[in-house]
C-alpha cells in the first residue's frame, strides 16, 4: 500500500512539472488595421513608434505607442521617417505582462502595409 501511495505521489509530480510552463511569457497575439502617426522623441513615457486604430467595437480611437521595434520593421519600413504618416498597416502585436511593474507591454511583432 505504501508503495501505491509513493507511486501515485511520484506520477502526480512528474506530470504537474511537465504541465507547468516554464520561462515561456504570458502573451495574447492581436492584429488590427492601423494608422501611422509618426515617431516621437520626447524622451518620456510617449517616446516611439505610434499608430492609432479603433477598438473592436468601432467606437473609440485608441492609441499604441512602440517602444522598439525590430530591426527587421525597420528595415522595410524606416517609420523615423515622414514617408509613412497617415499610412494604414495591418499590425500584429503581443501583450506581454511586466510582472514587476504590474503593466501590460505592446510587443510590435508584425506590420503589413496596407494597400500595396
Amino acid at each position: 500500500m505504501k508503495t501505491l501511495v509513493l507511486k501515485s505521489i511520484l506520477i502526480f509530480v512528474i506530470l504537474t512539472g511537465f504541465s507547468v510552463k516554464k520561462g515561456l511569457p504570458n502573451y495574447e497575439l492581436e492584429t488590427f488595421i492601423a494608422t501611422y502617426e509618426g515617431y516621437n522623441d520626447t524622451g518620456f513615457d510617449d517616446t516611439g513608434y505610434n499608430f492609432t486604430y479603433f477598438d473592436k467595437l468601432l467606437e473609440d480611437e485608441v492609441e499604441i505607442i512602440f517602444k522598439t521595434i525590430s530591426k527587421e520593421l525597420l528595415e522595410k519600413y524606416n517609420l523615423k521617417n515622414d514617408e509613412y504618416i497617415g499610412e494604414k498597416f495591418k499590425v500584429t502585436l503581443e501583450y506581454i505582462y511586466n510582472e514587476k511593474e504590474e503593466i501590460e507591454i505592446p510587443i510590435l511583432k508584425l506590420i503589413i502595409r496596407e494597400g500595396i
